[in-house]
């Protein structure tokens, strides 16, 4: 009997492919969503730091200029915080489309996956079957000619 051959190889093949891009997406975006985490940490910590040197500097007696320049950097630390916030939901946004792409590749994958051994079992016990009526055969022609 001839050797096992899956038509839909190529089919696999593409699908392996799919979902390896699938993955490598994936793994950009846990990367992205973690540097974006990283920098709104960042900008957390530095805009409570800046706020306990102008409680210090609140308790000195400073010019108005002071008070200004920590005023206004405190407001633009904020509000790169919050836009650092909206980078942050970018990222969680993108990070779940690429789970859900890598979930569907992989479960594409593994559909075919699943008929290919299918059809391999089949073709074995297709085998066994031929290969039994072949013995079959061979024992009925013996037993005729003991006869």
């Amino acid at each position: 009997m001839k050797r096992f051959q899956f038509n839909l190889e190529a089919l696999v093949n593409v699908r392996h492919m799919h979902e390896e891009q699938a993955q490598m997406h994936f793994s950009r975006s846990i990367q992205l969503l973690n540097a974006a985490k990283s920098q709104l940490e960042a900008l957390l910590n530095l805009t409570e730091i800046t706020r306990k040197e102008w409680q210090q500097v609140l308790g000195e007696k400073k010019t108005i200029d002071d008070f200004t320049l920590y005023s206004s950097y405190i407001k633009k630390l904020t509000m790169q915080s919050e836009q650092q916030q909206l980078e942050v939901i970018k990222a969680e946004k993108f990070h779940q489309e690429c789970l859900i792409a890598y979930q569907e590749a992989r479960k594409k994958r593994k559909i075919v996956e699943r008929l290919k051994e299918k059809k391999r079992q089949q073709y074995f016990h297709d085998v066994l079957a031929e290969e039994q009526k072949f013995l079959d055969e061979i024992a009925t022609q013996r037993y005729h000619r003991k006869m």
